[in-house]
């Protein structure tokens, strides 16, 4: 095959051609491959360049294919042919003689069929042959050029549009068009599925937007997420009365072994413990614990007792809780009696305990209604009779400890509770 630049574009002469026994594109590949194999069988013997290229003409009356020789030359792979693009414009029976300064193209059409040897490129001397070969009816007409410049203007007035590209037998080819059309299908794919992805995207981003808003709206009751512990704690009197009576029941020595800590610490609802912390004197024997005591030989000299000793019971009512600010001007004031000048009390406050409850995108965050401090009283050298008796009138102050310390003929008193107040103040 040899190529041929005409205008703008590049065309290929030279092919061999076929009538083909079925207008089917797929099928005339396979006629093509077929018939070029069968050629080439011929050929191997003669070391002669084989066909392995290839180019369809269709054609109202049929399809027609043409086998070409690349013979190392790949760059004429997707070329046009240049009769498959003249043949709509060219007379219907003719051949052509068509001068080169490289050669001699030979064009032989009959009744709009290319002959087979009717796509001939070589020197004058094959050419001639050629010529002779092609038969054409009787009013087929004569085209012979002397110049190059001559058969150039000759071929523009047959050429409309590039067709017939010039495809590899063995690899398979997809048309330019189809390459472009396949390109813009998966640039709208694409814009489109982005379209789509983003309009979903915007849908769920709406419909969690309207579930948070609904999830805003149900209420959820603080109560039910931070209970009034306060009103399952026994009264401050109560807690002071019973643990007296149980600390003072607890003797200043047993069997040489002096009482000098005992705590009463009140657990959970209602259940109060008795925690004693037992001093060896110099006469005490270790074979001799107090009751329930159990000896540890890093501190041989000290042990200590606990039990539970008594149940207590909530309130039987609570009225609404004051503001911050008053429940600590009357708990400071109740202090101020053990020392005007500096009472013994100490008071922290905690931080609003806030949870989130639910699920996403249910999930919301619940505010306690109230807020806790711990407070701690002491240490005092005399019994808080007064100190209880005033935080027995102050909604919401808890006493959960008391705790009595001896050394000698001395003693020390430690209060230790909680304070609730709403936390809107």
């Amino acid at each position: 095959m040899h190529s041929l630049r005409i205008g703008k574009n590049e065309y290929v002469v030279g092919l061999f051609w076929r009538n083909a026994t079925t207008s089917r594109q797929s099928q005339v590949v396979v006629e093509a491959r077929s018939s070029a194999d069968f050629l080439n069988e011929s050929l191997r013997s003669s070391n002669a360049p084989e066909y392995d290229a290839y180019s369809v003409l269709k054609r109202p009356n049929g399809c027609q294919y043409g086998l070409g020789k690349l013979d190392g030359h790949s760059r004429l792979l997707h070329k046009p042919s240049l009769v498959v693009s003249a043949i709509d414009f060219a007379p219907e029976d003719f051949r052509a003689w068509l001068q080169f300064d490289d050669g001699v193209l030979i064009i032989g059409i009959s009744q709009g069929t290319i002959l087979a040897n009717g796509d001939f490129w070589g020197t004058a001397e094959a050419a001639e042959s050629v010529w002779r070969e092609l038969n054409l009816s009787d009013n087929g007409q004569e085209i012979v050029t002397t110049s190059e410049e001559q058969s150039l203007a000759q071929i523009e007035t047959w050429l409309n549009k590039p067709r017939g590209t010039i495809c590899h037998l063995h690899k398979r080819y997809i048309p330019r068009k189809t390459l472009v059309f396949l390109f813009f299908t998966i640039i709208v794919a694409s814009a489109l599925g982005n379209y789509l992805w983003q309009a979903k995207l915007e849908a769920d981003r709406l419909q969690l937007e309207i579930m948070r808003r609904n999830a805003q709206e149900v209420y959820v009751d603080p109560a039910l997420v931070f209970p009034p512990v306060w009103k399952e704690a026994p009264s401050p009197a109560d807690v002071y009365k019973n643990c007296l009576q149980a600390m003072y029941m607890v003797p200043p020595f047993e069997h040489g072994w002096a009482s000098r800590s005992i705590t009463c610490t009140v657990s959970g609802i209602s259940k109060a413990n008795i925690e004693i912390e037992w001093k060896r004197q110099d006469y005490g024997r270790y074979t001799e614990l107090p009751l329930g005591a159990v000896l540890n030989s890093e501190k041989p000299d000290e042990v200590s007792t606990s039990e539970t000793v008594f149940n207590l019971c909530p309130k039987s009512s609570y009225p609404e809780l004051p503001p911050r600010e008053k429940t600590e001007l009357l708990i400071w004031e109740a202090a101020r009696i053990f020392n005007p000048q500096s009472p013994p009390l100490k008071i922290t406050w905690r931080p609003v305990l806030t949870k989130e409850v639910g699920k996403a995108p249910y999930k919301q965050e619940v505010k306690a209604s109230w807020q806790a401090a711990s407070w701690e009283l002491g240490p005092l050298q005399s019994r808080p009779d007064s100190f209880i008796a005033c935080i027995e009138e102050c909604p919401g102050v808890v006493m959960n400890q008391i705790n009595l310390t001896r050394s000698g003929d001395k003693q020390w008193w430690v209060l230790q509770g909680r304070i609730y107040v709403p936390s809107g103040n």
